[in-house]
Parts: C-alpha cells; structure tokens; sequence
C-alpha cells in the first residue's frame, strides 16, 4: 500500500508539474497576442511581428520542455512499478541468481543420446556414405590425374560402338549426323567406364533428345544419374529400359535402390518379387538382395531386413557376392544389438577379403584382438 500511495505521488506531482507548464505555455501565447494587437493599434507593424516570433519562439522551447519532462515522468511511473513489483536490486549474497546456483542440490544425470535408434542408424548411414563418396572422388581425381599427366585423356580416339548399338543410333539420327553422335556416344561411355560420371552426364544431356528410344543410351543415362545421384531421372531412364525389355534384370537393383533413395517402398518390394521370380544371376541377385534389406533397415525394420539377407547354406567356393552379403548382413546384426554374429560375419569376410571396406575398423570396435 506503501508503495501503491508513492507512485500515486509521484505521478500526482508529474501531472501537476506538466499543467503547470502548459498554463505558462497558454500565458505566453496570450501576452504574445495582447501585444501583437497593440503594436498593430499603434501602428508598430514591425515590432509586433518582432514580439510575436518571440513569444512563439518561448511557447516552442517550453513546449518541447514539457514533452521532454513528461517523457521523463513516464519513465518514473515505469520505474516505480518495477520496484514496487520486484523491489530494489541485490547484490553479493543476497542476489537471488547467485544464492540460487550455490545452494541447488540438484544433480544432472546423462541418460544417452536424446536421438532414437533409427535416427542413430540414419545418421551413422550418413556418415558412412559420404566417407564412401569422398574416397571415390579422391579416386576419380587421381586417375584423372594421371590420365592428363600421361596425354591419354585428351588424345586417346572414342571407343567405336557395338554393331547393335552403331544400327540403332545410325537408325535415329540418320547417315548425315551418325559420325558425330557416334562419336558423342563413344566419349560418353569412355568417360562412365573412367568413373567421370559428370562429364559423361555432359556428353549425353545433348543426345537423349534424339536417342531417346535407344535402350542402352537410355540404360547408360540411368546408370550416369544413379552415380550422381539423381534418383528420380535415373529411375526414369531405368524404367524406360525395364518396360523395353522386362527379362533383363540387370539394372533391377540400381532401380531398387534408386526407389528406396526416394522412399517409395511399395514399388521397391514390386521388383523384389520380380526378381525372385526371375532369379537371374547370383551376383545381381545379391545387389538386389542387398539394396531391398538396406530399405527396411530404413523404415527402422531391421528384422525384415536380416531375414531377406539370411539364405541358403556355406559356399564351397567363395565369389564376391557372398562377401557383399556377409559383410551387409554383419552391419544389420551390428545394428539390431547382437554383436556375437556381428563379430563372427566380420571374421568371414575379413578372412576372404582383408581390406573390404572397412571390415577390420569394424572388428576392432566390437572387441578382436
């Protein structure tokens, strides 16, 4: 209540300072008239303009007095509810903030990674493939450097085309432009088997208008967009050439895994059961094998994902695609919390293949000596 009647004062005193002003302000411009009109009277023309730009020049200045002080009493009032809300300010011990972090008995507890399971997975699956992008890109520049160093890049005459392929570009561009587009076409296929993904892109970006019905151009364009990892236009390219020739399961686990790049899980089962339907080789059953599991470790199905990868029995001879999948099925088990068979897989394809991938980092994480 105290406090309640101060600020009352306070602002009673401010209003009354503020009326007494404005009552001197009414008082000059009513003398700066009175005078104005006498001087008019008696004729004194100039001195009255004299008198009144002077008595206007006071009412401004004590206007501009008044507002400055009601700017001040506005802050008054401010800073007396503030006081009368929190008090006045405290320091050393009694400063509330300080008291408050010497005395709290509380104790902070770490409880893990805020992130769930799958977020973990997705990010370490991140991780690894950009590590994986980077050692190829350091590979790609390192061939192409040697391949400017030694002159065979830039002399090195384009590939000729297979006969099928030379018939049916020769067919949709006709004799004319057939030198040059072969050519073109040639380059482009140089530069894939190279790995400089974005120079053959370069080279067939102009030429698709035209071969656009050619299936292998169509394949090789796929397969340039799926390295540089246009998902989208790499599954068009691919579908293209699926729909020409439905028995060739070659490029089915590049369209697999460009599908599950863009989280469209029903056409990747789609073509799963396609191919088991097929069976076409085993190494490309593998790829497709691999990329149908890598989607349901996506959508945080780990268990649908170790079964699609468990099959059949031990090998008599050991090919390339057993370790694939050794080496895939070991990261799932990794994942799902068993580290034993994790283990154990690692240990197979370290044993048939030392230096694939990064087998023996992930041994020495789950504990091999």
């Amino acid at each position: 209540v105290a406090r309640a009647s101060l600020i009352a004062m306070t602002a009673a005193r401010a209003a009354m300072t503020v009326t007494a002003r404005v009552v001197i302000v009414a008082h000059a411009s009513l003398i700066a008239m009175t005078a104005a009109r006498a001087a008019m009277a008696t004729g004194l023309v100039a001195r009255a303009s004299l008198i009144a730009m002077t008595a206007a020049r006071a009412a401004t200045a004590t206007a501009r007095a008044v507002r400055e002080s009601s700017m001040v009493i506005v802050r008054g009032v401010r800073r007396a509810e503030v006081f009368h809300r929190k008090g006045g300010r405290k320091y050393g011990k009694d400063n509330p903030v300080i008291s408050r972090r010497q005395n709290d008995d509380r104790q902070v507890i770490d409880e893990g990674s805020v992130r769930t399971p799958r977020e973990r997975d997705t990010r370490r699956n991140e991780r690894r493939a950009a590590d994986e992008r980077t050692r190829d890109k350091r590979a790609v520049d390192r061939r192409n450097r040697d391949d400017r160093r030694d002159g065979r890049h830039q002399f090195s005459p384009p590939r000729a085309l297979e006969e099928k392929l030379a018939k049916e570009v020769r067919r949709a561009v006709g004799e004319r432009r057939f030198a040059y587009v072969s050519r073109q076409v040639g380059a482009a296929l140089d530069a894939y088997d190279r790995e400089r993904w974005r120079d053959a892109s370069k080279l067939l970006a102009p030429l698709l208008e035209d071969l656009y019905l050619v299936l292998d151009v169509r394949v090789i364009a796929g397969r340039v967009e799926y390295k540089l990892q246009r998902w989208r236009a790499a599954a068009e390219h691919l579908e293209f050439a699926r729909a020409g020739d439905p028995t060739d399961m070659t490029n089915m686990p590049v369209l697999i895994d460009c599908y599950r790049a863009l989280r469209q899980y029903d056409m990747v089962d789609q073509l799963w059961e396609e191919m088991k339907l097929v069976s076409p080789h085993p190494m490309v059953m593998a790829e497709g094998r691999v990329s149908t599991a890598g989607s349901y470790a996506d959508r945080g199905d780990l268990q649908s994902a170790i079964r699609i990868m468990t099959h059949g029995g031990e090998p008599s001879h050991v090919q390339p695609h057993h370790v694939l999948e050794w080496y895939v099925l070991a990261d799932l088990h990794d994942r799902a919390g068993d580290p034993v068979t994790a283990k154990r897989l690692f240990a197979k394809v370290a044993k048939a293949d030392a230096e694939f991938y990064d087998v023996t980092a992930r041994l020495a994480a789950l504990g091999d000596e």
